[in-house]
């Protein structure tokens, strides 16, 4: 037997062992519940909420979580709230939710207590009130929730610009063990932001929080073995590091895998398809520097069948973002399509206004071209928790700052993120009012499955904002977003049935 092979059936066996014993537990808890134990009820909810040795069923989970609730746990209660603001077992009420969140945070569930105030910081089932929501947040603090530390101390950093104060809660969220908070300090640790500059501290941090799967850390792991920043620089590491998250949706993990099927080196054999493949998939969660690959791939022939006219596309969407994204290497590869005529017509001032754009922005290339000196483009881990900092500033009126956040978030993979980036270029809020950037990024993240995200392109579609009208787009969109339990798409497709303006009256339909 080959070594592949044994290792292949040595993990099924490793799977069969831990469903196996899923089963047993489950076993167990189906008798303990008979019997009315409040924690056997409540884990029997959480087994059924995550499949853990039963078939994943929301409806039974909340009817576990309930029995719980009414022996009087306050931990079930909270479950009920997340339940119902979620749509999982029930029709989505934020009312409703807010309700089991204030029963349980009444007998003292501190994660209650978070939950409250994240409810009324947003005006989910009650009026928003931001100094209501912060003492819910203290009082959570009081009890010990690690979480609300670790916002609390977003909130110090961005807000009050209290860096000791922010050092001290999330040095304290981090001793919980909390993933989240471990991640945090070791981006504030290595941008040296509210405490000294530690670059190997961050590392540390970073690996304890990839031991609980959080993705974020695995792609900072991976850009620092591949650059050997507080890490023995190791491809085969980071090719590890990065696949991890990319199997996750992280765009910027995709976006480096695709880099090193691209260049090669002793670790990853060169393979140009490969590499567009994992391009692709990094453009297609938000990464915007798989455009300026793709649109190269094209120029050169890498990987797919040479096409000017196609590099021409991407390479120019690449460098013309109403974003101000900048790839230098795309400026320069425009300029030869414009010198040349390659995809477009010759135009000599356009290409030498992109080669001298490209030297400015520092393709080494461009520079020798025109004997200009320039700095390097060189990119970054990620360097702070974007988009719980991006929601705070937004929430207090800020939203020119939380914009930058957003689109950092977004163009690693965020669907959140995506979604309300998505929102600001369509309000018009923190940037300049651009409903083609809005569809975007409703796109993007209609893509990974995002109800909202799904409602509000099926709007644009129905309304012609940022894409052509097209009613039966409209109506896949929110059909999808009302299978997942959102109520605003359940509402507009019933209308839809009910008036019969833009697809077939179907009064059954619209009544279900």
């Amino acid at each position: 037997m080959n070594k592949t092979k044994y290792i292949f059936l040595l993990l099924i066996s490793i799977s069969a062992l831990i469903v196996s014993a899923q089963v047993r537990y489950s076993a167990e808890l189906e008798n303990n519940a008979a019997s009315g134990d409040s924690k056997a009820l409540r884990s029997l909810g959480y087994c059924y909420q995550y499949g853990n040795g039963v078939k994943t069923s929301y409806t039974k989970a909340l009817e576990y979580y309930k029995k719980a609730a009414g022996k009087g746990m306050a931990t079930a209660y909270n479950d009920i709230g997340w339940c119902l603001m979620h749509g999982y077992g029930a029709v989505a009420d934020t009312v409703e939710a807010l309700k089991s969140y204030q029963q349980a945070a009444k007998m003292g569930d501190p994660y209650a207590m978070l939950n409250m105030a994240l409810c009324v910081r947003h005006g989910l089932g009650v009026k928003k009130n931001l100094e209501n929501s912060r003492k819910m947040l203290l009082a959570a603090i009081n009890n010990g929730n690690p979480l609300a530390s670790l916002y609390e101390a977003y909130y110090q950093l961005a807000i009050e610009k209290n860096g000791d104060k922010a050092k001290e809660l999330v040095e304290k969220a981090a001793q919980s063990g909390l993933a989240e908070a471990l991640y945090a300090l070791g981006c504030l640790n290595y941008q040296g932001v509210a405490m000294p500059q530690d670059h190997n501290k961050a590392v540390t941090l970073w690996q304890q929080a990839a031991q609980q799967g959080y993705v974020e850390a695995f792609f900072n792991l991976g850009w620092c073995y591949e650059h050997g920043d507080a890490l023995e620089r190791s491809y085969p590491k980071a090719i590890e590091m990065y696949t991890k998250a990319a199997d996750a949706g992280e765009a910027d993990a995709q976006y480096r895998l695709g880099c090193f099927y691209y260049y090669g080196n002793d670790v990853v054999k060169q393979n140009y398809s490969e590499a567009v493949k994992w391009f692709g998939r990094a453009l297609n969660n938000g990464n915007l520097g798989g455009a300026a690959r793709i649109g190269e791939c094209f120029y050169r022939g890498q990987g797919v069948p040479r096409d000017y006219d196609q590099a021409f596309e991407w390479l120019t969407r690449a460098v013309e973002d109403e974003e101000g994204y900048v790839n230098p290497t795309a400026m320069r590869l425009l300029s030869a399509c414009y010198r040349y005529g390659r995809g477009t017509d010759e135009n000599p001032e356009l290409a030498e206004k992109w080669l001298k754009l490209a030297a400015e922005k520092g393709d080494t290339t461009a520079q020798e071209s025109l004997n200009v000196e320039g700095s390097v483009f060189r990119d970054k881990p990620h360097s702070l928790p974007w988009l719980p900092i991006a929601k705070l500033l937004d929430d207090y009126d800020q939203p020119e700052r939380a914009i930058g956040l957003y689109r950092l978030a977004a163009q690693a993979g965020n669907a959140e993120a995506q979604f309300l980036l998505g929102q600001a270029y369509f309000n018009g809020r923190g940037t300049k009012r651009v409903y083609s950037m809005a569809a975007r990024w409703y796109r993007l993240s209609a893509m990974q499955h995002y109800p909202e995200a799904q409602h509000a392109l099926a709007l644009c579609y129905m309304n012609a904002r940022g894409v052509p009208r097209n009613y039966q787009r409209a109506q896949q969109l929110f059909t999808a977003a009302s299978v997942a339990g959102y109520r605003p798409s359940q509402y507009e497709l019933a209308t839809m049935y009910e008036r019969g303006e833009v697809i077939d009256r179907n009064p059954t339909e619209a009544a279900r």
